[in-house]
């Protein structure tokens, strides 16, 4: 359960960052993501938030639920026209994955058994085109363009181990147990550097099936950077306490401070005043200590930017509900 404390910030953070008809503002891009309605979405319902639940969920599904699946587009930005061009059609696959679980949440909360169906439509499409593999080797794709003949590339921050389970859970025929089984494997593989952390990305092929830390665009650094500071928090908000994914996290943090990150092999980059990363980094270390009640995390008037602010918040739902799995 979320405390008291908790709930103001995200008070503040729903005054900060979301509008009035429930369009949750990236402050740093200038756009909405199906990212920023989906931690929008699992924030409220944590915080018992019906009216600012039921807006982003609307606006969520009028401006990005738009492709003629039960998908959501990645992309809406003010300044395109239109707000979604057909790049930003793609479905990313966390968003789906969260909104889905949104969805359960809220009907479990709520007693909306219509949105349960609503988000079994979600991951049903999503099942269908975001999943590759057979058997028991099921891969989590971080969009349908990541997969062609002869390679597939994976995220591991987008395999959110608690809405995988809620999706079993709703599902349980679906293969969603699978597809979390096989993640957690590539995602202790999908690693690099001189402290062997998570990657952003990495790519499987044939001759190399074990995944490779790679850069997404050529311009990007390959490390442990913006998209892999979330693989601890989502492990740890699962109960996985002890995954590689958090041990070794915790031991880089422990050594260089809360505030870093990796290029890799070995180049920190430190981000000081980042209050997602250093909550991040405090709830690896807690959960290696085996109480989470030791994290800290600052308030959302700390953050400098919507993300860091949203992440705060991811931190402490992790800090409740990760800490009642293993109580």
């Amino acid at each position: 359960m979320l405390t008291v404390a908790d709930r103001k910030e995200w008070g503040a953070f729903r005054a900060r960052f979301v509008m009035a008809d429930g369009r949750v503002f990236d402050s740093y891009n200038k756009w909405t993501s199906s990212e920023c309605q989906r931690y929008g979405l699992v924030i409220a319902e944590a915080a018992a938030d019906r009216p600012a639940f039921d807006a982003i969920l609307a606006w969520t599904r009028a401006n990005l639920r738009i492709r003629g699946d039960n998908l959501h587009a990645w992309r809406w930005n003010p300044a395109d026209t239109p707000r979604v061009k057909d790049s930003s059609r793609n479905a990313a696959t966390d968003g789906d994955l969260m909104i889905a679980w949104a969805l359960l949440r809220g009907a479990d909360r709520w007693n909306r058994p219509e949105w349960r169906q609503e988000a079994l439509a979600i991951a049903q499409d999503m099942r269908a085109k975001l999943v590759s593999g057979d058997g028991d080797a099921l891969t989590l794709l971080p969009g349908a363009w990541a997969w062609k003949p002869g390679q597939v590339i994976i995220n591991p921050s987008y395999l959110i181990v608690p809405a995988l389970r809620a999706l079993h859970q709703a599902a349980p025929g679906a293969g969603w147990d699978k597809v979390l089984m096989h993640g957690l494997y590539l995602l202790a593989s999908a690693v690099g550097g001189d402290d062997t952390l998570p990657a952003d990305w990495a790519a499987l092929t044939p001759q190399q099936p074990r995944p490779k830390p790679i850069a997404l665009n050529p311009a990007d650094a390959i490390g442990f950077r913006f998209d892999a500071v979330r693989v601890p928090l989502n492990l740890v908000w699962g109960g996985l306490f002890q995954q590689p994914g958090v041990t070794a996290p915790a031991a880089f943090w422990e050594a260089h401070g809360n505030d870093k990150l990796q290029v890799f092999p070995a180049k920190l980059e430190p981000y000081a005043g980042n209050i997602g990363i250093e909550g991040i980094a405090s709830l690896a270390r807690a959960a290696v200590a085996g109480d989470l009640s030791r994290t800290v995390v600052k308030p959302v008037a700390q953050a400098h930017f919507y993300y860091d602010a949203a992440l705060s918040l991811l931190v402490r739902l992790a800090r409740a509900e990760g800490a009642a799995l293993i109580a």
